[in-house]
């Protein structure tokens, strides 16, 4: 009787995706990892959602995300890692503005260009007086989201609650930075709390 052939595959590398926005729940809609540049897909364990590696020998990788609802992603891993026996690498994927958030949700919508006109995607968008940042997509646009907003946080004006500037007002500033650009910092004014305020006009930024 002949035995049949075994054989044994070794986890090279299981990445665990997690929402910035929603942190203990599973990332929404579908999400693909592939290493350098797509030639190297993940399987994706159901239980967990994990993506996982098999077999990879020792080097530097590019592991690279897609997804309908966050923003692309991109990291540098070298293998095998540190714990080789549980090589578990964790990735926060944020949001993009087709990202469903929960009715209620204070949302800060706007477009990024150059002086021709052009999308500038990458560009690191920051509330400078919170803790609240994102990037463009590859768009442009970018979403900023507050959460949890307590009353301290928040003036009624006329019947709307107006989420507060740190001098008191209502004028937020955002700061705009990526390399090979000039920083910039505009403001937003009236972010009505549990509303989408949109940037009306495009933030042109000035190449350097």
């Amino acid at each position: 009787m002949k035995l049949l052939a075994q054989s044994t595959a070794t986890l090279s590398l299981a990445i665990k995706l997690r929402d910035e926005f929603a942190p203990d729940a599973p990332p929404l809609g579908t999400v693909s990892a592939s290493l350098n540049d797509s030639t190297i897909k993940a399987f994706v364990k159901r239980a967990t959602g994990e993506h996982l590696f098999i077999g990879l020998p020792a080097g530097k990788y590019t592991v690279r995300f897609h997804s309908t609802y966050y923003l692309e992603e991109a990291c540098e891993v070298i293998l095998p890692l540190p714990n080789a026996r549980s090589p578990v690498l964790a990735v926060m994927l944020k949001p993009h503005r087709l990202y469903p958030f929960p009715s209620g949700t204070t949302l800060i919508l706007g477009t990024v260009e150059d002086p021709d006109g052009h999308p500038v995607p990458g560009m690191h968008v920051r509330l400078t007086e919170r803790a609240v940042g994102t990037r463009t997509g590859s768009d442009g646009k970018f979403v900023l989201y507050l959460k949890a907003l307590t009353e301290d946080e928040v003036t009624t004006v006329v019947g709307r609650r107006l989420v507060k500037g740190n001098g008191g007002g209502h004028a937020l500033p955002i700061s705009l930075n990526l390399p090979n650009y000039e920083p910039k910092t505009v403001t937003v004014k009236d972010v009505e709390e549990a509303k989408t305020t949109l940037v009306s006009t495009p933030i042109v930024v000035q190449p350097m």
